[in-house]
């Protein structure tokens, strides 16, 4: 099945941003300071993962123009359960273009943690080992886990949208019925071409792991992957997360 995964640059590469990019970490762009999350077990706002615009056939958010902005709570508190979707500790937000401000968005307060930002500039399309027939096979659990170890590693693991997730545990516990998968964050940011400049955070990959050249630290997910849904009820959108490692 064809995937998509971001040919991302850090934002020390690039000139400051003066409209919508598709991007890791940072700070929204165009989201109404009102809208931004705040966590519902510690109070606190949460921080940006990502930003990606409807674009086919790499993401499906049903209209021309959506934006769906991706937020964890971040601030450390080791009790806000940020890997269970609907939780209050993270939060997948569909935004309308007439519902986006021209700006980025003004950061709640100084102790928001914001994430390392890197900026997708494109989308590297590529083939994994998963036929369309076996689509199915990755969302129940009993079919899963019939596939075997050679099924389980056709998916890719890094960050991507498209085709089917790179469990880490299985299905168990994700959204079952009219959720369709969107796509994965790693817990690294993946760089499939060196950066321009020397960058302390971002180190060299001897392995080459999926492809990639350098990596950074992402997000907290345990080291893990998170998952990311989406549903349109009655005209409504909707987003869902949730991670495992």
């Amino acid at each position: 099945m064809r995937y998509y995964v971001p040919d991302i640059r850090s934002a020390e590469e690039l000139p400051p941003q003066q409209s919508f990019e598709e991007k890791l970490g940072g700070v929204p762009w165009g989201l109404p300071a009102d809208q931004w999350p705040y966590c519902r077990q510690c109070y606190r706002p949460q921080t940006l993962l990502a930003q990606f615009r409807h674009e086919l056939p790499r993401l499906d958010l049903g209209k021309a123009g959506r934006i769906i902005s991706i937020f964890q709570c971040e601030n450390g508190t080791g009790t806000c359960r940020t890997w269970e979707g609907r939780s209050g500790a993270n939060a997948c937000l569909i935004s309308e273009t007439d519902g986006l401000i021209d700006a980025m968005t003004p950061v709640p307060h100084d102790s928001v943690p914001v994430g390392k930002e890197v900026r997708i500039v494109d989308w590297i399309g590529r083939n994994d080992r998963v036929a369309q027939y076996s689509y199915g096979d990755y969302f129940l659990e009993v079919r899963y886990l019939a596939l075997g170890r050679e099924g389980w590693l056709k998916p890719a693991s890094a960050t991507k949208l498209g085709s089917v997730p790179g469990w880490i545990q299985g299905p168990s516990g994700m959204p079952e019925g009219d959720w369709r998968f969107l796509g994965q964050l790693d817990s690294f940011y993946s760089f499939y071409k060196a950066p321009a400049v020397p960058l302390r955070h971002v180190t060299a990959d001897p392995h080459h792991w999926e492809g990639r050249t350098h990596m950074a630290q992402g997000p907290s997910f345990g080291g893990g992957v998170a998952y990311v849904f989406f549903r349109e009820v009655e005209g409504r959108p909707e987003g869902w997360m949730g991670w495992q490692c």
